[in-house]
């Protein structure tokens, strides 16, 4: 009985040992993700310290010193406009910045889908961000992202684009800025130029006037007190066609830096409703 139960203890223990020796062989082969690399020294301003109007031509410096940096003799080529070069745009709770650009080196190409989405909160600030670096083909279909052969071509270094471009993006727990200052800020500087009262032109040609009435951080109602002619030379004005239809039912939001005026609802043949929106570029002159 004594000899058994050495037996058995000792298959146990070699059993135990060799189950270890296997785990820590499997720990020695798992592939290694990629990390982000250094971009401090690029000069560049990361996507959390940019004006929300700037945020397209941050993300071409970054790309450009990056593949500069870490990708020699690569060239970096940004989709036609009409093709998603790159947009940005607002939708009061929600910023994105998007963009399709081309990394090319001797015959080899790679085409890539990058965006970037952030919602604000009450604050102003960002707030869950969602980022995603999709490699695709010519027909916008995502494929592989890197394959053996392009990393052999373009380096070891085009596995870090992702990851690094993701640390970048990051903008959680910072403002949303609109020229160099809080995007709240710069609202109620707006709407206290441009409030009931006010004899500024909100658009100087053709000449617009109008008051802004905040119910909100970001947005409110506004009447357009006068007009330039040429307005209604075309076609209905947030579906109006005289200026006093202008002067109640209107609402406005910030986006980023820019003002969608909203027209009173249209109630159409099957009690559906829509409404014509206008969208207007503020400037720095519209908060002095």
């Amino acid at each position: 009985m004594k000899n058994f139960l050495t037996v058995l203890v000792t298959l146990s223990l070699g059993l135990g040992s060799i189950s270890c020796r296997k785990d820590s062989s499997d720990n020695d082969k798992a592939p290694t993700a990629p990390l982000a690399l250094d971009f401090q020294s690029f000069n560049v301003k990361p996507l959390s310290a940019t004006n929300f109007e700037d945020q397209c031509k941050a993300l071409e410096s970054f790309l450009t010193a990056y593949v500069q940096t870490y990708l020699p003799q690569t060239t970096l080529e940004f989709s036609k406009p009409d093709l998603m070069g790159c947009s940005n745009y607002s939708m009061t709770e929600m910023n994105r910045l998007e963009s399709t650009f081309i990394l090319r080196k001797d015959a080899e190409e790679i085409r890539y889908s990058y965006f970037f989405t952030s919602y604000v909160d009450e604050e102003g600030r960002y707030k869950y961000s969602n980022f995603s670096l999709s490699r695709i083909d010519q027909n916008n279909i995502e494929i592989e992202n890197t394959t053996p052969s392009t990393v052999e071509i373009f380096g070891d270094k085009i596995k870090n684009l992702r990851p690094t471009l993701e640390v970048w993006s990051n903008c959680d727990d910072h403002d949303v800025l609109v020229f160099n200052q809080r995007a709240l800020d710069v609202y109620k500087k707006f709407t206290k130029n441009f409030g009931p009262g006010n004899s500024r032109d909100f658009i100087v040609d053709p000449a617009i006037k109008a008051e802004f009435t905040p119910t909100s951080d970001f947005g409110g109602t506004v009447k357009i007190l006068a007009l330039d002619a040429k307005y209604f030379e075309l076609h209905p004005f947030l579906d109006c066609t005289t200026s006093e239809c202008l002067l109640d039912g209107l609402t406005y939001k910030f986006y980023g830096h820019r003002i969608v005026i909203i027209s009173k609802p249209v109630v159409g043949e099957k009690g559906s409703t829509r409404s014509t929106t206008k969208t207007f570029l503020m400037t720095p002159s519209d908060i002095e």
